[in-house]
């Protein structure tokens, strides 16, 4: 019997999409396997020893003068978006900026989110420009639940905190990492450099939306309740003690374009002083009152040392350790210095002493 016979055109087709099945199935095990076993997207530049993965630290090869960022220079900064229909198809709409300071947790102004759906309420971790369809770098999670401060007022807008917890945790590395929250003894009125970060309301003529930083520092507190006075047209206006003002005077001073940046609640990020890599949260944007256009800048934000309380209580709710947030501040470059020195005199002072005994000795 010729069996070639039934080897039918049919059948030969059948037998093609067999083989190239048994060819597929390895491939296609290879791919998912790579895919479970590739590093995270922002775990790059693992090869720098001076990454220690610690609260408040960025990759300090990634950052610029000017107002314009690079991606992972402010890796805490996050984005809140909600879903808004437009004609029957949901868009995402951007509400406020937000700080990570855990890996579940982010902080921002209790007014981006009150009488929001949750359900609707996501994040973008590493988002650097808002207008980009895609980025791989870019980690957008649900949030899950909204922890407004029991006490927030709409009016005043004190208490104008919130945290938001997120379904799941964010991955952290080096275009993604948390901020810390200062202790009340740390002081960064003088001698620290600060940012405020933000997005534009409307992307640059080059069609980037990239995240813009503002240099900053703290306001005189006169001259802020002044100014807030005039422009609201409340002859006795008064600064709550919760609140503080920012500056971005010394931006104009350097030449620099104050861009008018959307900084609602996103955070006043300042480093101990000048020679420290360890950036704090030492406010939230509460309420712009800044002419975009016109000097002086000021913005009003949460003192976020009024609050470390109330955030390490909502953080042991959830079973997350107030350390991850609030280490012990990395060492500057010039106090490893000083201590480098200080072992030295000490060693010498030792050498001295031996020899000392060994003259005794000898006499």
């Amino acid at each position: 019997m010729d069996y070639t016979k039934c080897f039918t055109t049919r059948w030969k087709i059948i037998g093609i999409v067999f083989i190239l099945i048994l060819c597929f199935i390895p491939l296609y095990y290879f791919y998912i396997s790579n895919l479970l076993t590739t590093k995270n997207c922002t775990e790059e530049f693992h090869d720098d020893p001076t990454w220690r993965g610690e609260c408040g630290q960025r990759d300090v090869r990634g950052t610029t003068t000017g107002s314009d960022t690079k991606r992972g220079e402010f890796p805490w900064s996050v984005a809140v978006f909600t879903h808004k229909d437009v004609s029957g198809k949901l868009q995402r709409l951007f509400l406020c900026g937000g700080t990570l300071i855990d890996e579940p947790v982010v902080i921002t102004a209790a007014s981006c989110v009150e009488n929001k759906n949750v359900s609707e309420l996501f994040v973008h971790v590493g988002l650097w420009d808002i207008d980009a369809r895609s980025d791989r770098f870019t980690q957008i999670i649900k949030v899950d639940k909204v922890e407004e401060h029991e006490h927030y007022n709409p009016s005043s807008l004190i208490n104008n905190i919130a945290l938001l917890v997120l379904k799941d945790a964010v991955r952290l590395g080096r275009s993604v990492n948390r901020v810390c929250l200062p202790d009340m003894n740390q002081k960064f009125e003088t001698d620290s450099t600060c940012y405020v970060v933000g997005w534009e309301a409307k992307r640059s003529a080059g069609g980037s939306n990239a995240l813009l930083k503002l240099t900053t520092e703290h306001a005189n507190r006169d001259k802020c309740t002044k100014y807030i006075r005039k422009i609201r047209g409340v002859p006795k206006y008064k600064l709550p003690k919760e609140h503080l003002c920012a500056d971005y005077q010394v931006t104009k001073e350097r030449n620099f374009p104050v861009p008018c940046a959307r900084v609602q609640g996103s955070g006043m990020i300042c480093a101990l002083h000048d020679n420290s890599d360890q950036f704090f949260l030492v406010g939230i944007a509460s309420h712009p009152m800044r002419h975009c256009s016109q000097p002086p800048a000021y913005d009003v934000f949460q003192k976020t040392e009024n609050y470390i309380s109330w955030v390490d209580n909502l953080m042991k709710k959830y079973s997350r350790d107030k350390s991850y947030y609030r280490p012990d501040p990395i060492a500057s470059i010039e106090d490893a210095h000083e201590d480098e020195d200080e072992d030295e005199d000490e060693d010498e002072d030792e050498d001295e002493d031996e020899d000392e005994d060994v003259s005794s000795d000898a006499k």
